[in-house]
């Protein structure tokens, strides 16, 4: 019913910028996405890696503003859920976020923050149809991962549809 896909913003060209800020092209990701509904399935997007137009540093790194990352996840929903009028689409926020970059409960690279300004970027997207929101994708069920994560989501009133992990 779903085929999850990776890397959508550090191999698509989806994010770029120009004198007026954020541009958006998804000519690209668009095409594996109609690939992946010729089959009668729907995407479930991995939010990231983080675009290099707002990355810190490399596709691991915190944005540069965190008001970018918001705004970028709040295009991909209006896009795919907006726009290409896809319902019930899952959208992860990272990949494997302990193993890929070094996300943490706190310090730096704090997931929580990540969550966060993707959840309100989710939050505010307008013209949407019914998707699902969630995350962490870790490389296994942490105890550490879940005993921060759930209290900050619910202190900070965010959407989470589902909470998720997996492992090798």
């Amino acid at each position: 019913k779903y085929i999850r896909i990776d890397h959508i913003y550090d191999q698509f060209d989806v994010v770029n910028r120009d004198s007026n800020g954020l541009t958006f092209n998804w000519a690209k990701l668009d095409d594996t996405v109609k690939k992946i509904t010729a089959t009668g399935a729907m995407p479930f997007f991995s939010l990231s890696y983080m675009p290099p137009a707002i990355s810190s540093g490399d596709v691991t790194a915190p944005p540069k503003e965190w008001s970018d990352w918001a705004l970028v996840v709040q295009k991909t929903v209006e896009h795919y859920s907006g726009e290409m009028g896809l319902a019930n689409v899952y959208y992860e926020v990272w990949n494997e976020p302990d193993l890929f970059g070094g996300w943490k409960m706190g310090g730096v690279k704090d997931y929580k923050k990540l969550y966060l300004y993707a959840a309100r970027g989710a939050a505010r997207a307008n013209g949407v149809r019914k998707f699902y929101f969630g995350g962490p994708a870790t490389t296994g069920l942490y105890k550490n991962w879940v005993n921060n994560f759930f209290p900050y989501v619910l202190a900070n009133n965010l959407r989470l549809d589902f909470f998720s992990w997996h492992r090798y």
